[in-house]
């Protein structure tokens, strides 16, 4: 037994040493060549966002994430991006960048003698990974955690690592121990501890690779609204068949309907209604991971939510009247105002192609300055009048016309309900 208590405590010891020697290293390797980077108003008085940027080019390019920079894309303010490298302020230019992978190449008009090699690190599950960037506005830091390996949320390759990232790290290096780039600090998942993400380093080569000599700026933003437009249809074919064959059939209440559970992340729950009078089943859909941002609006986005109604123990009119508002009231998380060009919406009954009574509500709007680029918002209420209903929710964010279209289709007619 004691023979056991010293190996552990020995083996403590050594993984301690060995972290403690890790963060050392890195330290004196890389406080001076990871840095601050600031989006602020024109003027360059006021502050409104900031993260972390590193040198992957000696002329002077520095990778971080794509919506640490977003802003300056924004036609409602001007803003603009400074980099702190060493205690001086360098204005960056926006050169590429991959808003699907959440990346972005910025220019500054200085060399560097130290850069972070792209593409040639690579690490083993359960190793230790070492997060490096500006949290919260403070200084320079270290964060190590475990890596857990590559996951695939709705087709997009991420990192997963124990590790605090914080807010301020977004855009930072995470390196192995000898400081070699594994990927780069990109989110955590809300509302969990030590959940945080990398994009993998594969990703920033291609970008690289992809040409550098291009400028984005809210000057001319054609192009910008262009590549990201390219960017998300792309994304969006190579998605489109495992989407749609993901979508299967489930029963409940009587009702068969339609679920994409082998794709998004799913959720099943039974909860009382507001009312407090009954019971609602829940099976809920949603993508744990998102393409970008388009306006400060997040695209690339999906959740399916149905719901069931079982007033079985009420009078068919007390029933009626407590979901009514369920039924006709608007739907939300829909953009509005700022964020949309035209939007189309339309409500009717009608019956689907398995004969079942729906009320129907939909509006498809195209995204401001895109012209292929829509968001869509679908609602089913069934209306069996046999105090058991079914409510089903689906919003998409920045597709096609055609793949919003085709998914409404497919749930509209995916409901059939058991009369017996």
């Amino acid at each position: 037994m004691i023979t056991w208590r010293i190996l552990f405590f020995t083996s403590v010891l050594f993984q301690f040493a060995i972290s403690s020697f890790a963060n050392d290293f890195l330290y004196q390797k890389y406080s001076k060549s990871v840095y601050k980077v600031v989006i602020t108003n024109d003027s360059g008085e006021e502050k409104v966002s900031h993260g972390t940027g590193f040198p992957v080019r000696e002329d002077g390019f520095i990778a971080t994430n794509y919506h640490v920079i977003d802003r300056v894309f924004s036609t409602e303010n001007k803003y603009k991006i400074s980099v702190k490298i060493e205690g001086e302020v360098f204005s960056a230019d926006v050169i590429n960048f991959d808003i699907v992978n959440d990346l972005a190449l910025l220019k500054v008009n200085k060399e560097f003698s130290t850069i972070f090699e792209v593409g040639i690190g690579e690490i083993n599950n359960g190793e230790r990974v070492y997060s490096l960037g500006y949290p919260k506005s403070l200084n320079f830091s270290i964060v190590d955690g475990i890596f857990n390996g590559e996951n695939s949320p709705f087709g997009n390759d991420i990192f997963y690592v124990s590790s605090p990232l914080n807010s301020g790290m977004s855009g930072g290096p995470s390196v192995d121990e000898v400081g070699r780039l594994v990927g780069i600090n990109v989110s955590i998942l809300r509302k969990s501890n030590n959940i945080s993400f990398l994009v993998p380093n594969r990703f920033l080569k291609s970008l690289l690779e992809e040409g550098v000599t291009k400028k984005y700026s809210s000057e001319n933003l054609n192009d910008y609204y262009q590549k990201i437009e390219e960017s998300l249809l792309l994304k969006q074919k190579s998605l489109s068949q495992e989407f749609f064959t993901s979508i299967k059939k489930k029963d409940y209440l009587g009702f068969e309907y339609l679920t994409p559970s082998r794709f998004l992340d799913c959720w099943e729950d039974k909860m009382k209604h507001s009312s407090g009078k009954f019971d609602v089943y829940v099976n809920d859909c949603r993508l744990g991971f998102y393409s970008g941002y388009i306006d400060d609006k997040l695209i690339g986005m999906i959740s399916v939510r149905n719901s069931f109604y079982d007033g079985s123990k009420l009078s068919s009119l007390g029933f009626m009247n407590i979901i009514k508002n369920d039924a006709f009231h608007s739907s939300s998380r829909f953009p509005t105002g700022k964020f949309i060009d035209s939007r189309v919406c339309r409500e009717f009954l009608s019956k689907n192609k398995n004969n079942v009574n729906l009320k129907i509500s939909f509006c498809v709007a195209k995204m401001r300055h895109h012209s292929k680029i829509f968001s869509g918002s679908l609602k089913l209420f069934s209306m069996t009048k046999k105090k058991k209903e079914m409510l089903s929710k689906v919003v998409l964010h920045g597709f096609s016309k055609d793949f919003i279209n085709k998914t409404f289709n497919q749930f509209i007619h995916g409901i059939s309900l058991d009369e017996n």
